[in-house]
């Protein structure tokens, strides 16, 4: 079979493009074999584009899959009419494009803080940043559904240092209510979020919860303290992108919108491991809840670690989250369950018990009740990359 040249112009300095990266060679190894490979890893870099120009002049590239919104790429992939799939949500572009879903971002990180019991949310984004607008949208909207108040950082006309920004973030912090939830559009605008709390002095998770996007590890854990973040499913946009410019190279018809692949939960790291009630009572039965996630607990231990009675718990959870302490222990077990099937290849049968399920066929009837598939169902429809195809 005919070799294919492949050029890569993923920018690697993050997790997001390292993940893409490893999910092209996936699908490489798996269904292309016959691919090489030109890789930037460094590809905003003005001398790189250079490399890149002469990699489809002079190396007569067959295909290219990259973040193509940087310098003269765009140009050179329509100039060349080269088959093209771009990985990035940055800017709008008319290149076929597999990306991360913002909007389902926007709305997880929303339910993710409302779950733990906040009723005051903000967001930060990016001046004209595509993905940071839509994320900002759902965010904004569920907030809004759920009768809570919402809170944006103003955008800022004129470019500024990144020292002029870390002030604007500090003052618009300072006025927001507590205790608050901050969903940062990525992790890099997280950590900025977590400085400027550091500044303040304001406790972190006590007062304000920080969410980022994306769950780049080295990013994330370099935080203080460390971040907790979206997981954005980077190798299997990487897999889709590869196998999308496969059939472009043949021929086949570019899609009509991009494919848009969902997020496969939320890593919850010290930045949000917070429980908020304005009543201690309720405060102190979700924090141990939410600790014993991984053991089959009853509303009866809930009881023990957190006296009162039942009928006066029952009221307070109805009147800070809208459910009874039964049903968010069954969510928090719920939860734990997907994460561990979308993130380990740890045996069902034994996952049921780390997510707290005494039974195997309670933890099967629950899962099935709840998703409407069984666990084995929900973990291959992540590992096949079901696709998302919305308008773009």
């Amino acid at each position: 079979m005919k070799t294919k040249r492949i050029i890569l112009a993923v920018l690697t300095s993050g997790g997001y493009g390292r993940e893409v990266v490893e999910g092209i060679q996936d699908y490489a190894h798996s269904h292309a074999p016959h691919w090489e490979f030109y890789f930037e890893g460094a590809c905003n870099h003005p001398s790189v584009q250079t490399y890149l120009r002469l990699a489809v002049t002079d190396w007569h590239a067959h295909g290219i899959i990259g973040q193509l919104m940087h310098g003269n790429l765009p140009t050179l992939v329509h100039k060349h009419r080269l088959p093209a799939v771009n990985v990035s949500s940055s800017i709008p572009t008319t290149i076929p494009s597999v990306v991360p879903h913002a909007g389902m971002i926007g709305t997880l990180a929303a339910r993710y803080f409302l779950d733990r019991g906040l009723r005051n949310l903000a967001f930060i984004g990016r001046n004209a940043c595509m993905y940071a607008t839509q994320q900002q949208a759902t965010f904004q909207a569920a907030g809004t559904a759920a009768g809570v108040s919402c809170h944006l950082m103003p955008e800022y006309s004129r470019q500024q240092t990144w020292v002029e920004e870390f002030k604007r973030i500090v003052t618009w912090l300072r006025k927001l209510p507590r205790p608050l939830g901050v969903f940062a559009c990525d992790d890099r605008r997280g950590r900025d979020v977590l400085q400027a709390c550091h500044t303040l002095g304001v406790r972190v998770p006590d007062d304000i919860a920080v969410l980022g996007s994306d769950n780049d590890e080295t990013s994330c854990l370099l935080s203080a303290p460390p971040l907790s973040s979206v997981i954005l499913q980077g190798r299997n946009i990487g897999f889709q992108a590869a196998e999308l410019l496969d059939h472009l190279m043949r021929g086949e018809a570019r899609p009509k919108r991009p494919i848009l692949v969902a997020p496969s939960g939320i890593v919850t790291r010290r930045s949000t491991d917070i429980v908020a009630s304005d009543d201690p009572n309720t405060t102190a039965a979700l924090r141990f809840i939410h600790d014993q996630a991984h053991r089959p607990i009853t509303v009866h231990d809930v009881l023990a670690a957190a006296p009162q009675s039942r009928r006066a718990m029952e009221r307070r959870f109805r009147l800070s989250l809208g459910r009874t302490p039964k049903e968010e222990i069954r969510r928090v077990h719920l939860e734990r369950a997907k994460f561990l099937l979308s993130q380990t290849d740890h045996k069902i049968q034994n996952l049921a018990a780390e997510a707290g399920y005494s039974r195997y066929s309670l933890f099967v009837k629950e899962f099935h009740a709840h998703t409407g598939m069984t666990p084995s169902a929900f973990r291959a429809q992540l590992r096949t990359a079901s696709r998302l195809i919305v308008k773009g």
